[in-house]
């Protein structure tokens, strides 16, 4: 477990501290510290970068390396004890050295001209040496361990080694070496600091032959590397080191890494690639990381620092019984989102060449003044501030091919021709104006944004006209002042006129497909089948459709999100689905992984997609099957740009308000948090956190199971130990996240501080079962699920990873300190999706389950994408339909009689097992009686009786407990009537047990 201390790390571009005393060395053996210091004391990390050089772009980004080593630190496995203050050139605050329990710099060195390194200006290094003396760790990276001569001594005792720029005979006197290079970088093995770094190539500027101590005690080399001697043979150098010393007898302990490499940012973050370059290197990454972690006095992780795209990323367990992917997957690399059409407009985060990101951005191509003008206009207007931040000219955007494209964020795809800086504002009498981003209106030849800025309606119009694009106000706006730089600002004589309707629509006329019709399933008796739609894989647009969305219209009229930014309308879904319509309805969304149908009073549908950074209403004003407006229904949700920190699901309940699943990071207000939005759009409020990557949601509606509840499922990974079920009422919704009753666990999570006590899940589902969790629906009651039998109003649990669908059972508990309910889960027998099934919608007026699924990571998908329909047919039911769980046994119903075969305790196997939840991804399936033993512990029967209608048994189970998996397995018959013959009842119940209640008292018995 984390230790519930919070840790401050500063990373900070120069200054020093009071010379040291003499005092001894640290055992290297005592390297690492105990878990026990580091929750004595919480720790400050200070992070400081130089004031920007003369450097190229990508090389010496002081200010951005020090805002990505802020960020991934934050959402790191260690970030909950951590506190970051950060500080370009030098902190202003006088005291940020006296609290600070970790220095990090990165600066410009003092050989051309002292004062550019910062600690070599006043007294700062005098502030140095006190911080080091008291303790402090330091680390300087790259350009900021030039240091000079005259303070050789003291910078072995505060930093353990320099580039020696002035003891020489070298180029400009120099004792030292540079050298661009692309080695394999070798490790010590053994030290903390390298825990979890692998050796590695690195193409960076290595600096070598440096001044390091003459007494080795308590330092250690850390990375080495084959670099060249001035005869031009090589050697291998040291060009990371460590050093750790008492700093007097008894005193505290100092603590310090240098690192020479350093020089382009792309090896930490990625950013400013160019042609051919590769992106970061993550053992680079978790090398600079470790370090700060060590340096401030805590204990470095097994396995390493791991930063927040780590911590969600899935590793192999031998135990798996689907593996998990990794980048060896074959798929893991796919560029096809680059051949994409994506429209006339993205919404997404986008960062601008100095490392600043837009998080609410929506890049548009201006229309050509002429047909085949060259080369293509874009621009990115940020939705919070209504400001046209940047413009290039050439390709669209860069999208990543890692992962689908949808683990990273895209980039400009050229240069930007001109950039307004992040003060650029709205202004209105010399005041920065209010501005709230309203819609955007498409169609065949114009895209407009709509924005309410100081009360007046002000829009911005890439129409190709003019310039191509401007602002447009009417009279009402005389006072207010576009941003300079930027686009103009006209002032109309008349109120904004309604911009000219196109009646072309952009996409043209449907894609054709059909569908094939399932046979019944032998598994399940013939009970199901699963009919399968044809997708439009093939498509004008090269559209990818990883299908992540779903609602129908009453008229039985689907709308389906896909991944990467559509939304289709889908026409031809009932009956036998020999001829389906797909238009493309809209496009441009920031990864939709939600979409809901709302039906007014009146009856009318409204479409809602869910994307990162808002819900927005589809209207399409001419029913062309082209949405024309896309309104911001609610904007409120809080985003750092990071990659893998979706919004998934969109349910609305009886009222209308709409509920999601948020991840990302715990430093936003919603991050791991379950989300509502009130009906009107006017409010954003929390009703649970402590998630931590949860697609799976539903809501339960009147005369079904859980009535009135939100169910949402997690995904097992660091403190999930296998997927969990939650049961949550959404009256607890609550407008501060700090504030939410419901806690599911995952730590770090946003606004909890540890992970003591939290709420338990009804359910957990074991591997075998989901290995990674989709939505929930519920079997439609009434006359419309009459086929369905008395599984009528049964929950039905989709799971991404197995592509499969399970009957989930429950059972209320009303017991103190336990949840709502208990349950079940079984897989419906033979029944398999073609992609990971995240989302499922009863059409209208039926019992038929259509689903939506996509590929992804962590699932058996054999496609991109998936439309298919689970339809009951004629044959009867022959599965489990309510389980009732008592202290001495578990009474089972089922759907149809069962033989006397099911009366023989032998037939039945039942097993339980336990979870660990910690900080490693998962857990082992553990014995209840011994949880350090990884298996099974086994619950005999002692006796199986069946009911007088052959329809329920009841198993006493002596060894029954409360415990968070258990298994009930069985091959039982149907017994034969008029109709049938015997069949086989296969049972396959993964259950959890919270509460047993009282002893049966037999058939008939309360």
């Amino acid at each position: 477990m984390f230790a519930s201390a919070a840790l401050s790390v500063l990373l900070v571009a120069v200054p020093a501290p009071p010379p040291f005393g003499d005092g001894g060395s640290v055992d290297p053996s005592v390297a690492r510290a105990s878990a026990a210091e580091a929750a004595v004391a919480p720790r400050t990390v200070l992070l400081i970068a130089g004031k920007d050089d003369s450097h190229p772009a990508g090389t010496h980004e002081y200010e951005a390396t020090v805002t990505a080593l802020a960020d991934y630190l934050k959402d790191s496995n260690v970030g909950e004890r951590l506190k970051i203050e950060t500080a370009v050139g030098w902190p202003e605050d006088p005291t940020a050295l006296g609290r600070a329990d970790c220095v990090f710099l990165y600066s410009a060195g003092g050989d051309r001209n002292e004062k550019d390194h910062p600690l070599l200006v006043g007294d700062r290094w005098t502030q140095l040496e006190t911080a080091a003396a008291r303790g402090c760790g330091v680390v300087l990276l790259h350009w900021s361990t030039f240091l000079p001569d005259r303070l050789d001594a003291s910078a072995m005792k505060v930093v353990g080694g320099r580039f020696d720029y002035q003891g020489g005979d070298g180029k400009n006197g120099w004792e030292s070496r540079i050298n661009f290079a692309e080695p394999t970088v070798d490790v010590t093995a053994g030290h903390p600091v390298t825990e979890g770094v692998e050796p590695h190539k690195l193409h960076d500027e290595f600096y070598h032959h440096l001044a390091f101590p003459m007494a080795k005690a308590g330092w250690t080399p850390l990375l080495s590397a084959p670099l060249p001697n001035d005869d031009g043979t090589k050697a291998e150098q040291t060009v990371a080191w460590a050093l750790e010393r008492a700093v007097n007898a008894g005193g505290p302990t100092h603590r310090a890494v240098g690192f020479t490499g350093g020089h382009f940012e792309k090896n930490l973050s990625g950013a400013g690639q160019g042609e051919g370059e590769e992106g970061a290197e993550p053992n680079h990454r978790r090398f600079l990381l470790n370090a700060i972690v060590w340096t401030a006095g805590l204990e470095v992780p097994a396995g390493g620092v791991r930063t927040f795209d780590e911590l969600w990323t899935p590793v192999s367990r031998s135990d798996a019984k689907l593996p998990y992917e990794t980048e060896g997957e074959p798929d893991w690399i796919d560029d096809r989102i680059r051949r994409t059409d994506p429209g006339p407009f993205s919404f997404s985060s986008l960062t601008l060449p100095d490392g600043e990101k837009i998080l609410k951005g929506v890049a548009i191509t201006v229309p050509a003044a002429e047909p085949g003008a060259d080369p293509e206009r874009h621009l990115c207007v940020d939705t919070l501030t209504g400001v046209a931040r940047c413009g290039w000219r050439g390709p669209f955007l860069d999208h990543s091919d890692r992962r689908y494209g949808l683990i990273d964020l895209p980039k400009f795809g050229a240069s930007c021709d001109w950039v307004l800086p992040n003060s650029a504002r709205w202004t209105v009498g010399g005041e920065v104006a209010d501005v709230r981003y309203d819609a955007l209106t498409a169609d065949a030849s114009h895209v407009t944004l709509h924005f309410t800025i100081a009360g007046e309606p002000v829009r911005f119009v890439a129409d190709g006209a003019g310039f191509g694009y401007r602002f447009e106000v009417g009279p009402g706006g005389e006072n207010l002042k576009a941003p300079a730089g930027g686009p103009r600002l006209r002032i109309l004589d008349d109120a904004l006129p309604p911009l000219p309707a196109d009646p072309n629509p952009r996409w043209n006329g449907p894609l054709v497909t059909a569908g094939e019709l399932g046979e019944p399933i032998e598994e399940a008796g013939g009970a199901f089948a699963v009919d399968t739609v044809e997708l439009p894989f093939t498509n004008p647009h090269e559209a990818l459709l990883y299908l992540s969305g779903l609602g129908f219209a009453p008229d039985g009229t689907a709308y389906v999100a896909a991944a990467h930014g559509d939304v289709w309308q889908v026409k031809g879904l009932g009956g036998d689905l020999s001829r389906i319509e797909w238009r493309r309805f809209a496009t441009g969304f920031y990864q939709p992984l939600g979409l809901t149908v709302r039906i007014t009073p009146e009856g009318e549908a409204e479409v809602f997609a869910l994307g990162r950074d808002r819900i927005t209403r589809l209207i399409d004003v001419n029913d062309d099957g082209e949405a024309d407006v896309y309104e911001s229904f609610n904007a409120d949700l809080d985003i750092l740009g990071q990659p893998h920190a979706y919004a998934m699901g969109l349910e609305t309940d009886e009222a209308g308000n709409f509920y999601f699943l948020k991840s990302g990071s715990a430093q936003t207000k919603q991050g791991g948090c379950l989300v509502q939005v009130t009906a009107d759009g006017s409010r954003m409020n929390v009703v649970a956190t402590g998630f931590r990557h949860p697609n799976g949601l539903g809501f339960c509606p009147d005369g079904c199971s859980v009535a009135g509840l939100l169910t949402a499922a997690d995904n097992e990974g660091n403190w999930v130990p296998a997927t969990p079920l939650h049961l949550i009422d959404p009256g607890v919704a609550v407008s501060d996240a700090e504030a939410a009753e419901y806690y599911a666990g995952f730590v770090p999570t946003a606004h909890r501080e540890a992970a003591i006590a939290f709420d338990p899940p009804a359910l957990w589902l074991p591997r075998a079962v989901c290995t990674s969790a989709g939505g929930q629906c519920w079997v439609p009651c009434g006359e419309r699920g009459e086929s369905w039998g008395e599984l009528a109003g049964s929950m039905l649990h989709l799971s991404f990873g197995r592509c499969t669908a399970n009957l989930v059972l429950t059972e209320a508990l009303h017991a103190s300190g336990v949840p709502r309910a208990q349950g079940v889960a079984m897989p419906l027998p033979g029944v398999q999706f073609l992609a990971g099934v995240c989302r499922g919608r009863f059409f209208p007026g039926t019992a038929d389950l259509w689903v939506c699924g996509l590929d992804g990571w962590q699932t058996a998908a054999v496609q991109d994408g998936c439309l298919q329909r689970l339809r009951r047919t004629e044959a009867p039911l022959r599965l489990p339909t309510a389980v009732r769980t008592y202290r001495d046994g578990l009474e089972l119903r089922f759907a149809t009689e069962l033989t006397d075969a099911a009366a023989d305790p032998a037939a039945w196997q039942v097993e339980a097992w336990t979870y660990l939840r910690s900080a490693d991804y998962g857990s082992d399936e553990l014995r209840p009686s011994d949880p350090e033993t990884e298996g099974h512990d086994l619950w005999p029967v002692a006796e199986a009786t069946l009911s007088p209608d052959g329809r329920s048994v009841f198993l006493s189970i002596p060894r029954l407990e409360p415990v968070m998996q258990y298994s009930v397995t069985a091959d039982l018959a149907a017994a034969p009537d008029e109709h049938a013959d015997a069949a086989p009842v296969p049972v396959r119940l993964f259950g959890t047990i919270h509460h047993a209640g009282e002893r049966w008292l037999g058939w008939g018995e309360d």
